[in-house]
Order: structure tokens, then C-alpha cells, then sequence
């Protein structure tokens, strides 16, 4: 508690006592579904930049986005149509290949862009744009863990980054932008830029944590795994015993000497738990919120084994026979929020807690808990589209960004903020005497139906077992239609 009460009162005073740093640069924090980022983005593409870069695993094409619609503008559109706005985008989508070709048709006919596809394996899972002209360190990049589409902005939870001026942010994201549009094709082609066969991609700070730039943010990329071949991607050897994201999050755990505040869609990742697990046991106090899909059952979650290195479980083990957490198989299969929660249990130094929403504890898409990021000590913020999983860091290609509150106090000051929103989301009302989960009981015993909405909830495993339970007697979630209207 003393820990918790002198890192609150330190963040306090640097907050208030400390400049902007770098001029007219600045790093500005939003949060969905409470802030949007649509009027953000909208006057960025109204502005006098000349060319947009945007690299977007999903965007929505309907009339009923407000940013698709805002895109269709007659300012907009009269800018790109005379040539003084040149947008390109890279485009991954999640649907069908024919759904993902009428998204990018939809992109090219109404809004006049230039849409590629990576050609890769690798699926493009970047949520970013650059906004630019011919003085690059005037440029805006935007970033985060948010695709353009309606879900993000009204449902989802998310965090989105915006760098103004810059320098070596754009220069950064350009640069990866540029390298990815090389090795894309047209919905048409198949032609690849043969300049970037046989490319590998390394950066000047080798992606090492202590690296910062000349802005104080620190950009890093996960193209750094792999090597060009045959107009592909192909994984470096090295990159599986030195990944460049997941090296990049157990460095900033390791560094945390007083408290860390996780957000990420899911912890699946060995390394990361052990990461964790050895600030545990130095004594930093550890939050952690994950999406429902992290949660499963009570019954089910007692079956579950951690994976290791023994006679018995092998899993983790390596060649030699030595335990190796980088070992793909290590980390596989596993919910790690949940083995951390069941390894600390009764620890006041560990809370883990998960977005709950809905009465069946299987769907989890509809209110996701979509950021991803962490704080360090109050002090240091890792944020991006990089989730935490073996599967984003070999499978797909993924940003993190890096800043501290001595250079940026009030975008930190953003992320423990929304942290202490979606953390404590609910809890008081749904948890109190007159929540939910009494009325329920009340319902069940009474033989009566109510009205069983809910506006999603921060609640540990234990809480969510106890609500997905009811009502006594009910030996299935199912039952819960005997109360519910």
C-alpha cells in the first residue's frame, strides 16, 4: 500500500511540475468507446498534409461508420481528386478473401485510395496512419491498438496515440510504411518491388529498450523478425530465441520497481509470464485486465496444466533438456492471466480482472477488451497493436511506441487514468447489495423474470464464477433463461 500511496504522490508532482517537451512536438492519448478519434482523424485528412500512409488490419466501408462517411466529404474528396491529397493504404481485413476484396473496393470507389495487400503469410495487424508533406518533421502519425471500424469506436476498449512534430516517429513509421508498401500488390497483381528481395530489416538501436530517440519516444516494430525471400516473409532463425516485441515487454517488466499496470487483449505469452512472475516475487504490485475470452469456466480451468520442463511435462523443454520459455510449444495452448492468478492467489500484490459482459460466458467479440498496453512505475507507458502472444509476434506484423512522464506527463497521466477506469469499471453497482447477481438470485428463488442487462464489468475469475454460476441450483449458464426476459 505504502508502494501504491509514494508512486501516486511522485507521478503527481512530475505531472505538475513538468514543460512539454521538444517545442511545439506533442503525444496526446484517446480512449475508446469514451473518446473518439473519428473528428481527430478526419481534420488530419482536412489539413493542408499532401500524403497519408495508412496501414489498417480492418476498416469498416459502411455509410453508417461516421469515419467512412466523414472520408466521403466534399472537402475530403475535392482534395484528392485534385491531387493535393495522396492516401495509400495498406489493407489486411479479417473476412473472407471476396469480403476483403469488396472492402477494398469499396476503399478505392468512394474514397479514391490506393489500396494494396501484403504479400505474406504475415498478416498486417498495424492500426496506424501518417499524415505528411514535404517537411517531415511537421508530420502526425497515429497509432494504437484501434482498426476504423464501428465496434472500435463505440464498443470496444482501445487506446490510440497521436504524435505531432514528431521527427523521428514519422521518419520511423515511414520507413516501415515504405519497406511494407515494396513488398505489396494491387487486388489485381501479383508483382512484388524486386528492391526489397533479400531485405532484411534492422534499425540503429537494434530495437533495444534503454535506446531512446532524439524525441523521447521510442519506436518498435516486429518486421525486425524476419528477412525477405521469394516475395515473402520469412522468420529469422535468431528471432525465435530473441524476439523483437516480446524482448522489448519482459525488459520493461523487469525494470518496474514499484508497481505495473497491464492492459492486453490476452497474455499468451511464456516469457512474459515469467517475466511477471519474477516482479511478483520482488514485491511489485501487478494489475492486470484481459478480454472474456481469457476466461473460461471454474471446471474447465482445473484441468488445465501449466506447460514446463520435467519428466512429466516437457514442453518447455529444449534439445539439451534445459527449460526455454522462448520455445513456441512453451506457449501454446496456455492462459497465462489465469495461472497467475491461480499461482498468487491470496497475494495482495497480484489483481487480475477481465471485461465481463453478456449472460453467456462464451462470447467474447461484441465489447472487447482491445488495448494494449503497459505502465511502468507511473512512469514509462509501452503501448501499440502488439498483442501479447507468441502469434502476434511471429505471425503478424506489429508496433509498440515508448514514452516516459518526464517527457510526455500528460499523456502518461492519460493511460493510469483510463487504467483506473476500466479496471474498477461497474464494480461498486454490480457487486453492491442491489447489483445484478442479487436481483438474479432474488429472480431464481422467486420464480420470476427481470430484465438481466449490464453494462460490461471489471470482475476477478472468482467474481465471474460466482455470476456465470447463477443462480444456485442452476447447474448450467443455460438455466439462466429461467430468470432472464
Amino acid at each position: 500500500m505504502i508502494k501504491k500511496v509514494y508512486a501516486c504522490l511522485f507521478f503527481w508532482v512530475l505531472t505538475a511540475v513538468a514543460a512539454p517537451a521538444y517545442g511545439q512536438s506533442d503525444v496526446k492519448a484517446l480512449f475508446h468507446p469514451t473518446e473518439s478519434s473519428i473528428k481527430q482523424i478526419l481534420s488530419l485528412f482536412k489539413k493542408s498534409y499532401s500524403r497519408v500512409d495508412i496501414a489498417m488490419y480492418n476498416m469498416d466501408v459502411s455509410d453508417r461508420s461516421d469515419l467512412f462517411a466523414g472520408l466521403q466529404s466534399k472537402t475530403i474528396q475535392a482534395r484528392i481528386e485534385n491531387g493535393d491529397l495522396e492516401v495509400r493504404m495498406i489493407f489486411e481485413g479479417y473476412g473472407s478473401p471476396r469480403e476483403n476484396l469488396e472492402r477494398v473496393y469499396a476503399i478505392e470507389k468512394k474514397l479514391g485510395f490506393d489500396v494494396r495487400f501484403l504479400k505474406s503469410s504475415r498478416k498486417a495487424h498495424h492500426k496506424y496512419a501518417v499524415f505528411y508533406g514535404s517537411q517531415t518533421e511537421e508530420a502526425t502519425v497515429i497509432t494504437g491498438s484501434a482498426n476504423w471500424s464501428l465496434k472500435s469506436q463505440r464498443k470496444y476498449d482501445e487506446q490510440i496515440l497521436v504524435f505531432e512534430g514528431l521527427l523521428q516517429v514519422s521518419r520511423a513509421f515511414l520507413q516501415q510504411f515504405n519497406m511494407l508498401w515494396g513488398l505489396s500488390e494491387d487486388p489485381g497483381f501479383t508483382a512484388i518491388d524486386p528492391d526489397f528481395q533479400g531485405l532484411e530489416f534492422e534499425y540503429p538501436d537494434g530495437g533495444g529498450i534503454a535506446a531512446e530517440q532524439e524525441d523521447g519516444v521510442s519506436t518498435y516494430f516486429s518486421t525486425k523478425n524476419f528477412k525477405v525471400s521469394a516475395g515473402t516473409l520469412k522468420l529469422k532463425k535468431e528471432a525465435k530465441q530473441s524476439p523483437a516485441l516480446t524482448g522489448v515487454v519482459v525488459s520493461a517488466i523487469a525494470s518496474a520497481e514499484q508497481s505495473l499496470k497491464i492492459a492486453s487483449t490476452r497474455i499468451n505469452s511464456r516469457p512474459i509470464y515469467d517475466a511477471i512472475t519474477e516482479a511478483l516475487d520482488r514485491g511489485v504490485a501487478v494489475d492486470i485486465f484481459v478480454n472474456k475470452d481469457q476466461y473460461k469456466p471454474e471446471f474447465v480451468r482445473n484441468r488445465w496444466v501449466l506447460n514446463g520442463c520435467s519428466e512429466e511435462n516437457k514442453k518447455c523443454c529444449d534439445s539439451d533438456g534445459e527449460y526455454n520459455a522462448y520455445l513456441k510449444q512453451c506457449s501454446s495452448g496456455q492462459i497465462f492471466a489465469h495461472f497467475l492468478d491461480n499461482k498468487y492467489q491470496g497475494s495482495s500484490d497480484l489483481r487480475v480482472r477481465i471485461k465481463t459482459f453478456g449472460l453467456d460466458p462464451t462470447a467474447y467479440l461484441s465489447n472487447q477488451m482491445h488495448s494494449k498496453y503497459l505502465i511502468v512505475d507511473y512512469a514509462r507507458v509501452l503501448a501499440g497493436s502488439f498483442n501479447y502472444s507468441v502469434s502476434s509476434e511471429y505471425q503478424h506484423l506489429e508496433n509498440m511506441v515508448s514514452f516516459t512522464a518526464e517527457d510526455y506527463p500528460k499523456a502518461v497521466n492519460a493511460f493510469v487514468q483510463n487504467f483506473e477506469t476500466i479496471f474498477e469499471r461497474q464494480r461498486d453497482s454490480f457487486l453492491s447489495k442491489n447489483g445484478l447477481p442479487v436481483k438474479m438470485e432474488n429472480a431464481y428463488n422467486n420464480g420470476l423474470q427481470i430484465d438481466c442487462s449490464y453494462m460490461p464489468v471489471s470482475l476477478s475469475y472468482a467474481e465471474a464464477d460466482a455470476f456465470y454460476n447463477l443462480p444456485r441450483g442452476a447447474r448450467k449458464w443455460r438455466k439462466l433463461n429461467q430468470v432472464c426476459k
